[in-house]
């Protein structure tokens, strides 16, 4: 799933969102269909992320909260795995900023403060990972503008 992502994150980095929202699902359907559920989490970030762009935030949040249902499960079926942790970080920072989106500051900052505790677990299970800090930093960021 990752060598099928990658791309199209790059092309979404570039700003060329309106054109990969057929493009996700038919990876998202992929990763369905291989049982995959690591890649239908990440493939759902993608979605979200090009659904938020594009303005449809309901549908965002539900591409978000399918991604957090996956590696919430994930997260905690292994709580050792800090690659699950950080899945489980991002997803709740992915929430967060759907919400802050939709006007619910409420829930974005609740969204941002789980995010940075899974993130904390993630570091702290993994401190060496490269980059991993410095995306604790920019959560607890998300987490201080609010």
């Amino acid at each position: 799933m990752e060598a099928l992502l990658a791309p199209l994150r790059v092309r979404y980095w570039r700003g060329e969102a309106a054109q990969l929202e057929a493009e996700a699902r038919d990876v998202a359907d992929l990763a369905r269909t291989a049982s995959d559920p690591s890649g239908i989490g990440r493939t759902q970030f993608l979605l979200g992320d090009v659904l938020q762009t594009k303005g449809r935030l309901n549908e965002a949040l539900a591409a978000f909260r399918e991604a957090f249902a996956i590696f919430q499960r994930l997260a905690a079926t292994a709580p050792s795995n800090a690659a699950w942790q950080r899945d489980l970080a991002l997803a709740h920072n992915k929430l967060g900023q759907a919400y802050q989106g939709m006007g619910n500051e409420e829930n974005a900052q609740s969204s941002y403060r789980s995010a940075v505790d899974a993130m904390e677990r993630a570091v702290a299970m993994s401190p060496g990972t490269v980059g991993w800090k410095q995306e604790l930093d920019h959560l607890k960021s998300w987490l201080s503008s609010g």
